[in-house]
């Protein structure tokens, strides 16, 4: 009798362990949603992703508050303060732009994208000065002509191949 009890058990579980393969999932595990399968599809789905997807698109103001919350998570992510930074100039916060850019190169020194954004913001900055300038009228003409002309000189040194900072130096008096 003890063996049959044994042997009935045996074909419930079996029985069950079927049953249980073809019962559709419970609501409760539909309810908290998939996983992400990859790695590369868990990645999509982070604040910075949606903030560079959305800078693409042109939309810094929708980034912004994404890649703060980025940095805040990740303050050594050089990536997403050169985000942050590059979203920050092109809404018009030059000053956040340079702290940003800095904090993204001391962070990684030899990053081609930070520097060339650090330079974007400078001649943005530069331009901007130019306009405040010609707001003063006729008498920041003579310091506009100089800020212009050291611009000049700065773009024919570049295209000539020579080194800006030595020459920028030199001029200023």
């Amino acid at each position: 009798m003890n063996r049959s009890r044994t042997k009935l058990r045996a074909t419930v579980l079996v029985a069950l362990v079927g049953m249980a393969s073809t019962v559709p999932i419970s609501r409760a595990a539909m309810e908290r949603g998939p996983k992400p399968r990859t790695k590369a599809a868990a990645e999509a789905e982070t604040p910075f992703a949606a903030a560079s997807e959305a800078a693409r698109n042109g939309d810094c103001k929708t980034a912004l508050p994404l890649l703060a919350q980025t940095v805040a998570a990740e303050p050594k992510n050089a990536e997403a303060l050169n985000l942050l930074a590059y979203c920050q100039r092109k809404t018009g916060r030059i000053d956040d732009a340079f702290v940003n850019y800095r904090r993204a190169l001391a962070l990684r020194p030899q990053f081609p994208a930070a520097r060339e954004y650090l330079g974007e913001a400078h001649v943005q900055a530069a331009l901007q000065q130019i306009d405040i300038l010609r707001g003063y009228g006729e008498s920041a003409r003579p310091e506009l002509d100089k800020l212009v002309a050291a611009l000049r000189a700065a773009a024919d040194a570049v295209g000539q191949g020579g080194s800006t900072a030595e020459k920028s130096k030199n001029e200023d008096w």
